[in-house]
């Protein structure tokens, strides 16, 4: 199991730039699961740009060298934005994956304050197999950029949104651990976008399918929620991991 960065780094150095809440024992357990890869679960009722705000967070600092593959379900989530500083999807280790016609039905609707609603899919026009063959195969193209990549979390996967395939494809929480292993197996660091309304003062793990996907995924290491503040409107996360309890709300 499974936050840290490039080599030449220092452990809290590595862990601080991945963008989770500065309190030194949720550090020093994150840098104990991060040896091997880390998995995210990333979720709350908030617009697609605060998504990308946490996505260019945990991607990492724009100076440290990183293998960044973003992988996008959703018609209206363009390539734009998604990655830290000023590197845009043509940088040479960066890489935009996009499902064509896996999210097609009706057009993606926005709610108010929150996220676009996914495109549903069709009745049976894809079945699991075809969506997790495209989804690994986005996570192995790091070999194909970069063979031999090495050191913990320098490969740094997202996908925007897991939602398109919750009710539509079987058995998607095996589908996620597959994934999730995948980018472990690299001992990378995947962020899994989950948009859900969680009541203010809840728990992510209060929402039936979030608890079911962190108490059932063997891959799954950390739950991050997110927030609009309704007095600031910055956007503000807190982070569940395991052996801790639920850390306070902290802005990106």
């Amino acid at each position: 199991m499974k936050v840290s960065g490039s080599a030449g780094q220092s452990p809290a150095s590595r862990t601080a730039s991945v963008g989770e809440p500065a309190e030194t024992g949720l550090r020093s357990r994150l840098r104990s699961l991060a040896a091997d890869g880390l998995g995210c679960l990333v979720t709350g009722h908030v617009p697609t740009e605060r998504y990308r705000e946490e996505t260019r967070k945990l991607f990492g600092a724009p100076d440290n060298p990183r293998l960044r593959t973003v992988l996008l379900t959703c018609p209206p989530a363009a390539p734009d934005g998604w990655f830290p500083g000023e590197l845009g999807a043509d940088h040479p280790a960066h890489e935009v994956v996009t499902l064509p016609n896996v999210a097609r039905g009706r057009a993606a609707t926005a709610t108010p304050g929150g996220p676009a609603e996914p495109s549903r899919l069709d009745d049976g026009s894809v079945d699991r197999d075809r969506i997790e063959a495209a989804i690994l195969d986005a996570v192995r193209s790091v070999e194909r950029r970069r063979p031999g990549v090495s050191g913990p979390l320098t490969f740094r996967f997202g996908l925007h949104r897991w939602d398109v395939f919750d009710h539509d494809v079987p058995d998607a929480p095996e589908v996620l651990d597959t994934v999730l292993g995948a980018v472990h197996d690299r001992r990378g660091l995947s962020h899994v976008h989950y948009p859900r309304q969680i009541e203010r003062g809840r728990s992510p793990l209060d929402d039936p399918v979030v608890s079911q996907l962190y108490h059932g995924s063997d891959e799954l290491d950390v739950v991050v929620e997110l927030r609009v503040d309704g007095e600031t409107g910055e956007t503000q996360q807190r982070w569940r991991v395991p052996g801790r309890r639920l850390t306070g709300w902290s802005t990106l």
